[in-house]
């Protein structure tokens, strides 16, 4: 009795972490990212009490995700690489390409770029050797990250359209969303208003229809930029607060640092110095608190450009050689040009 009575409650253990983390992921995609790490932490005590290695590593993976999701790219890595240890053990090729993923991902928003395209490269030729089509797709999405921060923009619009087929053939629907999202962002890039506006929107369609308001905020964001550029200025303002209403009621703390980004571009369009100064330093500073390099470049950029069009010299070499310095540490084409032409324009 006393033997059934403790398989019994190994049973009950395992099935409540299961039940905690399935609860977690879909707390997790409606933001409620709180919620879902108690709930993480959870399911993972109980399989630690039972020893259940399989779960336990499966619920590591999602902390990881749930992390990287919240810009905590440093302890998203931890909780993979712990994963990616059970995972080994357990023989889970699936998994481990899924882990290796998110490695991937977490070392690309790290700066560290070579090393998130081998993690991602080799997720890849897992997926290709045991024809996993989901993990498969992620991967190639994340690869077009890739390229999107290199300025590879072409490239990266190809890897995100191959992604897109292979989870329009699966139906997975959160992977579709985000997947449209990336390509109008690639297409704002090569100032293809049109495709960008049009990706952007069905993304939004989508995101709506999950209930995803994290990804939506994201597209709002992106939205806000490419109608800044037809100065739309309405559309702009009207992006920037339900993008700010989202993220402040997520309490993510990235997601606000780009809509300051973007009031701050609107200032500078606006001609209203003094304004756009004060939110890039308040963007910038969580960019660089969160270490999200290419935002964080891409800002000072933006700043540096500003000082520039004001004839602010010696603030503009100090921001435009930030950014050159931040962008070229992580080997982020875009800007760099300008930059350079800009920095030789202030040595006249």
């Amino acid at each position: 009795k006393i033997l059934e009575s403790m398989k019994l409650e190994k049973e009950q253990l395992a099935q409540l972490s299961e039940i905690y983390n399935k609860l977690a992921f879909s707390q997790a995609t409606l933001g409620k990212r709180k919620e879902a790490e108690i709930n993480l932490n959870k399911a993972l005590k109980g399989c630690k009490k039972i020893g259940d290695k399989d779960n336990e590593s499966l619920i590591l993976m999602s902390m990881g995700n749930l992390y990287g999701d919240m810009g905590k790219w440093d302890k998203a890595i931890e909780y993979f690489q712990n994963c990616l240890s059970i995972t080994d053990r357990v023989s889970n090729l699936k998994r481990k390409a899924s882990i290796l993923k998110g490695i991937g991902l977490a070392c690309l928003f790290k700066g560290d770029t070579s090393t998130g395209y081998s993690y991602l490269k080799e997720s890849i030729n897992i997926c290709k050797e045991i024809k996993a089509l989901d993990v498969y797709a992620m991967a190639l999405n994340n690869i077009g990250i890739y390229y999107d921060m290199l300025g590879r923009w072409k490239n990266a619009i190809e890897a995100y359209k191959e992604s897109l087929s292979i989870a329009k053939k699966i139906k997975n629907i959160i992977v579709i969303s985000n997947i449209m999202n990336n390509i109008g962002f690639a297409y704002s890039s090569l100032g293809e208003s049109k495709q960008a506006i049009y990706y952007l929107k069905e993304s939004v369609k989508i995101a709506d229809k999950i209930g995803d308001i994290y990804n939506k905020g994201i597209n709002y964001i992106h939205l806000g930029e490419e109608y800044l550029k037809k100065d739309e200025f309405t559309e702009v303002k009207y992006y920037i607060f339900h993008a700010e209403k989202i993220f402040d009621e997520l309490d993510d703390r990235l997601g606000l640092a780009d809509t300051y980004r973007l009031k701050a571009k609107l200032f500078k369009k606006s001609k209203k110095w003094k304004d756009s100064e004060i939110f890039f330093k308040k963007a910038i500073k969580i960019y660089s608190k969160f270490g999200d390099k290419i935002n964080e470049g891409e800002s000072y950029y933006e700043w540096g450009d500003m000082s520039f069009l004001i004839k602010e010299v010696d603030s503009a070499r100090k921001r435009l050689t930030k950014s050159k310095k931040i962008l070229g540490s992580i080997g982020a084409r875009k800007h760099l040009g300008e930059i350079e032409e800009k920095l030789n324009n202030l040595k006249k």
